[in-house]
């Protein structure tokens, strides 16, 4: 029974990703959002979050350079860190009114006056990203692969490299990606042991999600499918803009590979035997 909730897997996975990058997705069709950007503005009964150190996950290798020169780092890369660690000191004066001091708002939409700039990943896919002052992407789509493929661009920009760690340490290749090393050979060994889906098994399954899980799985995998090809899209552009690569590939001497609809399902399997069963 475990393998045929793949698809229920895969779209969790993919929430789960965009909430850890603080990415919020906004449909065209969708009764909260049919407005345009900034028409929301009521702030009141929102749900709050916060993503220690910062948003902002991209350090390029000019970026880290500069850290090693004069401690510099970019400025939304740690802007959530010390309203984190102030509530080490919140106690008995922690309350509804004074939330908005240690946490962001998770607000649908975002207000005219608070978008920072805005990205266009592929103008023929019908995917718009805006970015707030504070780092978070609000991702609009025309779509539901478009909103998929904006998250997946989102997603990269903020946390590529940690995304792909994750991937490679579910399908049991970590020591093939970082290097050869006791400890990443011993998780490797134990992920395989206890993964959820031999990697025949996960194929079949990816073949057969639309046909055997109704609209749910129809839907799952157009937006997944647009969640990779979003992500796939950003190695592409960072392959020749330095400005988009994680300096972190070059510090290992490795390059980001395309990603392909197994690799969510690798994640999903990775948090399964973590947290639950998968």
């Amino acid at each position: 029974m475990k393998k045929h909730r793949v698809a229920l897997v895969v779209i969790i996975l993919v929430i789960a990703l965009l909430v850890a990058s603080g990415i919020y997705l906004l449909g065209k069709n969708s009764t909260t959002s049919t407005a345009s950007v900034g028409d929301v503005t009521d702030l009141s009964n929102n749900v709050l979050a916060i993503d220690p150190p910062g948003p902002d996950g991209l350090t390029t290798t000019a970026e880290i350079e500069s850290y090693f020169k004069n401690s510099s780092v970019p400025p939304l890369s740690n802007s959530e860190l010390a309203p984190y660690e102030n509530l080490l000191y919140a106690g008995n004066t922690l309350s509804d009114s004074n939330l908005t001091n240690y946490f962001m708002p998770e607000t649908l939409g975002v207000a005219k006056n608070d978008i920072a700039y805005t990205t266009v990943p592929n103008a023929k896919v019908g995917a718009t990203i805006y970015w707030d002052k504070q780092g978070i992407p609000h991702v609009y789509g025309t779509t539901l692969d478009a909103m998929g493929y904006g998250a997946g661009w989102a997603a990269a920009r903020d946390r590529l490299f940690e995304m792909d760690v994750l991937r490679h340490y579910g399908a049991g290749t970590l020591a093939e990606f970082l290097g050869p090393s006791c400890s990443y050979e011993q998780m490797d060994y134990s992920q395989e042991m206890s993964a959820a889906y031999t990697n025949s098994q996960l194929n079949s399954e990816i073949k057969s999600m639309a046909s055997s899980n109704g609209i749910i799985g129809k839907d799952a995998l157009q937006i997944t499918q647009g969640y990779i090809d979003g992500i796939n899209e950003y190695i592409t552009q960072a392959e020749t803009n330095p400005a988009l690569m994680p300096g972190i590939y070059s510090a290992l001497g490795v390059k980001p590979q395309p990603w392909t609809l197994a690799d969510p399902i690798y994640v999903a399997s990775l948090i399964g035997n973590h947290l639950g069963d998968c």
